[in-house]
């Protein structure tokens, strides 16, 4: 990926390389969300049930 630790010079703190910068990328992102989710299908497991 020739380029990308210019664009995102900002982030080097993630990774020492670019494919590890884009991975930690994807973990700061997909961690809250599937935290919220998991909190919304705890809260609303009653109400996701399927019809019988």
């Amino acid at each position: 990926m020739p380029g990308l630790c210019a664009e995102l010079s900002s982030l080097s703190w993630l990774s020492a390389t670019p494919g590890g910068a884009l991975n930690g990328i994807r973990k700061l992102v997909t961690e809250p969300l599937l935290t919220i989710w998991l909190l919304l299908a705890k809260k609303y497991r009653n109400h996701w049930q399927l019809p019988h």
